[in-house]
């Protein structure tokens, strides 16, 4: 009997531990700081695959249901609490896990699901110590239970060091009676929870340990926020693409004026992050950058105008220039005799019609009329591609003037042989 009950002890355990906390999860009505994350949530889809092919018993639908939950938690979501706790004061820690869930706050808790032998295998492990160092990163506060055994721990004085070089918020709780000389100077100088007064009553200190966390939420939020945003940037080797911009360092920068005097304090790494955003849209460009921007933008101009999609544009422009110029003094040399369509009328009145749009008769009037105020040059702006009368082009012929502004379309005929002979 004994051997049988020894047999499958790890899977019996594990399958134990994760029923109590799925009820517990569907007791709070699928409270989400129930829900298992990092190397808890690991351990508990590989027990999961082996446990589907049980032969005695197999999971339930609600341990199915639970760890389906658990994976679809967001990886980086911010905790509200990291437990430090030394391994002999696992009970009080556990109690103290269930009562901040219970609370409705997402917890670090590194034992749920391992027995102790696992537990100090993994303790010393690359990705155990990856995990606990990603932990510590997004939680808002970090809970240690004072202890001998904690003081003394490596593993504790460990994670109490990194919490103190990434700015935490430090609760100190303490379990038992120690001496003050041994504790790290960072534990002395921050407020205990002390969970011996009222009698050692857990649930009276509990309060008065909620009460801690909850002091200056949005203060604390955005330090654990912008905290995560540094340190990504650090990781990616300070790239300028990790910065804050627009709303975000405004809320930045609103925060870093308040920070003063309160509790955690701004880290040097989230004022150099901070200050670097600040000064992002100031920097000037580097010389390669600044080169190949400007050999980009010239391809581009000189593609749009080869393809004559410019041409549109720079006409406009061209128009809105020239209507734009400063307005200029009558020249008293110049005379411009238009021709509308009133004009036109009146000589098809006056005229016999004839080709092109102003009869050769009224056309022979006008530079007869304008010979006789001897015009140094007479220019006419009118295409026409078929010979003119004997008359007018006999006066062509004369007036120098006239055969060099008009006589290749006037006098000598077809346009395109004009052109070719200048």
């Amino acid at each position: 009997m004994i051997r049988v009950l020894r047999q499958d002890a790890t899977y019996y355990e594990q399958r134990k531990i994760l029923l109590s906390k799925a009820l517990q999860w569907k007791r709070q009505k699928y409270n989400p700081s129930i829900l298992l994350r990092g190397r808890n949530l690991q351990q508990a889809q590989a027990w999961l695959e082996a446990a589907r092919n049980h032969p005695q018993n197999p999971p339930i639908p609600i341990l199915e249901e639970f760890i389906t939950a658990s994976t679809q938690l967001l990886p980086d979501t911010a905790l509200d609490a990291f437990i430090c706790y030394s391994r002999a004061d696992t009970d009080f820690a556990r109690k103290l896990n269930n009562g901040l869930q219970i609370q409705g706050k997402a917890t670090w808790f590194d034992q749920e699901l391992m027995s102790s032998t696992t537990q100090a295998q993994s303790d010393g492990s690359r990705d155990f110590q990856a995990e606990v160092t990603k932990g510590i990163e997004q939680a808002h506060n970090f809970l240690i239970i004072l202890s001998a055994n904690s003081v003394y721990s490596t593993r504790c004085l460990g994670q109490l060091e990194q919490a103190q070089n990434l700015g935490k918020r430090i609760v100190p709780l303490l379990l038992r009676d120690i001496e003050t000389a041994i504790l790290p100077p960072v534990l002395v100088k921050v407020p205990w929870v002390d969970f011996r007064k009222h009698g050692g009553d857990f649930f009276t200190n509990f309060g008065e340990l909620t009460r801690s966390l909850d002091a200056d939420p949005e203060h604390v939020r955005q330090h654990t926020r912008l905290l995560l945003k540094a340190l990504e940037w650090e990781r990616e080797g300070e790239d300028d693409d990790y910065l804050l911009r627009r709303k975000e360092l405004l809320l930045a920068t609103h925060w870093l004026r308040q920070a003063p005097g309160k509790e955690p304090a701004p880290t040097d790494l989230q004022w150099s992050y901070i200050q670097q955003s600040e000064a992002l849209p100031h920097r000037t460009l580097k010389p390669i950058t600044a080169a190949l921007t400007s050999l980009a933008a010239g391809a581009m101009v000189c593609l749009l105008r080869w393809g004559g999609l410019l041409q549109a544009g720079e006409l406009a422009a061209y128009d809105q220039l020239l209507r734009s110029r400063p307005s200029e003094p009558p020249d008293s040399r110049i005379t411009v005799v238009a021709v509308d369509e009133i004009s036109i009328q009146m000589l098809n009145d006056r005229y016999e019609p004839g080709r092109g749009t102003i009869p050769d008769p009224a056309l022979d009037d006008l530079l007869r009329r304008l010979n006789q105020h001897r015009p140094q040059l007479i220019g006419l702006d009118f295409i026409r591609d078929y010979f003119a009368q004997p008359g007018l082009a006999k006066r062509g012929s004369v007036n120098w003037v006239w055969r060099r502004t008009i006589s290749s379309a006037a006098v000598c005929g077809p346009c395109q042989s004009c052109h070719q002979s200048g």
